[in-house]
């Protein structure tokens, strides 16, 4: 597999798994041409790709991603902190849609044995996976543990700013959801941070089954 010497370009081969998901194979490099990571490993999607991706002549895809320089990093202990130690899990832009991430995540917390409160005001009132959606962060009266955020990056912000009203002790933005100013934010408020990641993988790449038994 090639990659491009732009800055943080990578190369992503999808190829279908034998239990119906994806591994996904990838090689890293910076505007040096020096490797960060060129190691071929398995990467699970918690989405599904349409079918018509993988057509005979079609396998592997090829997929390009660009990502930009962030200073912030994530530490494998605060992912594995904030996964272990949350129990109730306010998911941002919950939707009723099967198709999109946050309905297939929303649905994977909940198995997993998180008590999962959907946010969406277009949902407001209805139920997804027999859990009431609400507004928004502030109109949950029960005590959150995790803010799990499905927005768009420039839209992080007052979700923090709820997040700490609220008391939440950490706020996790899925992948693509990157937000600097926000997590800065929250880390002063003494909140955990995870940014451009998802449960739905991390979970399986770390043996965590669930919340730790003794919440």
């Amino acid at each position: 597999m090639t990659t491009s010497t732009n800055q943080r370009q990578s190369a992503f081969t999808v190829n279908r798994t034998r239990n119906g998901g994806l591994g996904v194979a990838f090689a890293l490099t910076n505007t040096a041409s020096h490797t960060i990571n060129s190691e071929t490993q398995p990467y699970f999607l918690p989405f599904r790709l349409p079918m018509r991706l993988f057509a005979a002549k079609a396998t592997p895809l090829i997929l390009q991603a660009t990502f930009s320089t962030m200073a912030f990093c994530n530490s494998e202990s605060t992912i594995r902190k904030v996964l272990q130690n949350s129990k109730s899990i306010a998911l941002i832009g919950a939707s009723h849609k099967v198709e999109r991430p946050s309905n297939e995540v929303m649905a994977f917390l909940l198995r997993s044995g998180y008590v999962v409160y959907p946010v969406n005001p277009g949902l407001a009132g209805q139920e997804l996976y027999g859990r009431q959606v609400y507004a928004s962060l502030r109109e949950i009266a029960d005590p959150i543990d995790l803010v799990d955020i499905f927005r768009a990056s420039d839209a992080v912000g007052p979700i923090v700013d709820d997040a700490i009203a609220v008391g939440a002790k950490a706020v996790w933005m899925q992948i693509g959801v990157v937000n600097e100013e926000a997590a800065a934010k929250a880390q002063a408020a003494g909140l955990d941070v995870v940014m451009d990641r998802c449960p739905h993988v991390e979970m399986p790449r770390l043996g965590i089954d669930g919340p730790s038994a003794s919440l």
